[in-house]
This record gives structure tokens, sequence and C-alpha cells, in this order.
């Protein structure tokens, strides 16, 4: 984007030092009509290509708008300008997609306890829950780490010619060196995720002790996910913290926008569950399997369907 720009700026100051020229050789050649009139019609070519240049510079400033934020471009002449994204505190814009109108403090508060988290402008509005552009570079760095430590995770394996207890235990405590790699906080020491499992970020999950997942789990953590202690999950169960707008430009420009899920202590979350950006689980709950979470389940209840439904509840425990 900023090479596109710095070739329009610069093709457009070209062209104006041109039109100069030929207008200064214009007010010499009086006593030649033939070539005057065709200095002027070069003239006019170049002011029509100049004005060209002008429309597609704006356009690219209105692309540049969606992303949300204020970005300085320098030219290759050193030239500086800048591009004000439009979308304010009272964006209709964002009040029409459901996306955050400002960025959340307590989102951002939570991010520091975490740790490999790819600072920037852009991450700051994601886990804010505002619209924001998934591409910039620090965002794909991220994944592009998270997706590697995936792939070690889940294709290694120890040879078969390794003992029952070798195998073991080498093997849980590998596991546990890579997740605390991946993930942007573990709780002790009995976090056990059978491959293959696939995130984002990694470094949005908070997952607390003794939690366990069966085959398949996938977690798009672009919010912060934060999941209690004892948890147990089925296998294929799917979180998605992430969504988009209903606007198909806006998907063509690579906004979107996340919201934060939670799950509460003691909770069973069950094969083919998927869960929906912005819910809440609390704690003691049971999901069935197969159910659509799309809205807050209470604490100590359990819940079934498409979308969930509480259907019952449980007795509370210490």
């Amino acid at each position: 984007m900023r090479t596109t720009i710095d070739d329009l700026v610069a093709d457009r100051a070209e062209l104006t030092t041109k039109v100069q020229a030929l207008e200064r050789e214009k007010g010499t050649l009086h006593k030649d009509p033939a070539h005057e009139k065709n200095i002027a019609n070069d003239v006019e070519g170049m002011r029509h290509v100049i004005h060209r240049l002008e429309d597609d510079r704006n356009g690219l400033r209105k692309r540049l708008d969606n992303l949300g934020e204020t970005i300085e471009l320098r030219t290759a002449s050193g030239d500086k300008f800048f591009l004000h994204h439009k979308m304010t505190d009272t964006s209709a814009r964002a009040k029409s997609s459901g996306a955050a109108e400002r960025k959340d403090e307590e989102q951002i508060a939570l991010a520091k306890t975490l740790h490999q988290v790819p600072w920037c402008e852009q991450y700051e509005r994601m886990i804010s829950g505002m619209l924001y552009d998934s591409f910039v570079p620090e965002l794909a760095n991220s994944r592009f780490k998270a997706r590697a430590w995936c792939n070690r995770y889940n294709t290694y394996f120890p040879p078969p010619e390794a003992t029952e207890l070798q195998s073991h235990e080498a093997l849980a405590k590998l596991r546990m060196t890579w997740l605390r790699e991946l993930i942007g906080s573990t709780k002790g020491d009995e976090i056990l995720i059978e491959p293959p499992f696939y995130v984002d970020y990694g470094c949005n999950i908070s997952l607390g002790e003794r939690f366990y997942a069966n085959f398949g789990l996938t977690i798009l953590d672009c919010g912060i996910v934060v999941i209690g202690d004892r948890v147990m999950f089925g296998p294929n169960v799917s979180i998605y913290a992430a969504t988009h707008e209903t606007d198909v430009q806006s998907r063509r420009d690579n906004i979107e926008y996340a919201k934060p899920v939670v799950i509460g202590d003691d909770c069973w979350i069950g094969g083919q569950v998927v869960i929906l950006p912005g819910v809440r689980i609390g704690k003691g709950c049971t999901i069935a399997a197969g159910a659509v979470v799309s809205r807050d389940i209470p604490d100590w209840s359990v819940a079934m369907g498409q979308p969930a439904k509480v259907v019952k509840s449980v007795k509370p425990v210490d």
C-alpha cells in the first residue's frame, strides 16, 4: 500500500514538473502556432492524467480509512501526509455491525498478563472487539508462529521402540513445554490436549489447571479465551471468538472483529459443541454434544440444542 501511494505521488510530481516546463516553452513560441497547439494539447493531456492520479490516491485513502487508525505515510521524497480513519466513537458502521466503538481497557489489561502477544494498534483493537485489519504484519506473523507450534505439537510422536513409561512421560513433558510456548497462560502441569488441535494466535488463550481436550479442538482466539480449572472438552469442540461483518466489501478489505469467550471452572463441554463469540459459560455447566452456544449460560446449568438452551440446573459444589 505504501509503495503504491509513493508511486502515485512520484508520478504526479513528475507530470506537474513537465506541465510547468511545457507552459514555459509555450510562452516562447507564439510565432509558431502549430507547435504552440501541440504543446497545449500535451499540457491538457498531462493535466488529465494528474487528475486521474488524484482520484486513485483518494480511493486509496478511503480504503485505508477502514483500518481504524491514523496512519502516517512518507513519500519517496520525504514528504509526510496522514490518513485518518473516520470511525469515531459514534461510528454508525461499528454500531450496525455489533463491533465495539472504543478500546476495552479491561481486555487490554488482561492481555498484559499473557505472553507472546503481538502488541500493535490493530491487536488492541482486535481484543477490544473493534473493527480491525487482520493482515497487518504483527498479526500475520503471530498467526504464522502459532501454526508452526501447532504443526510440531500435532505431528510429533515417539518412535515405536520407546518403552511405555519413557514414551508417556517424555511425551507429556514435551507437549507441556510446547504448550507453554504457544498458549498465553497455563496453570499447573496437568494440561492435556489430544492432537490435533488448532488455534489462531494461541497467546490469547488462558488455560486453568487440569484442563483436558479430546481430539480436534479448534480455538479461533482473536478475542481472549479464558478457560477455568478442571474443564473437560469432548472431541471436535470449536470456540469461535472471531467474526465478520455481513457487509461484503468489509470482508474483501480483510476487516473483522472479535469477542471474548469465558468458560468457568468445572465445566464439561460435549463433543462437536460450537461456542460463538462473546459467550460466557458459568461454572459447573454441562453443554450437551452438538450444541451451538450463542448466548451466556448461567452457573450450574445443563444446556443443549441449536441454539443451546438451559434444560435443568445441577447442585452447586464448593
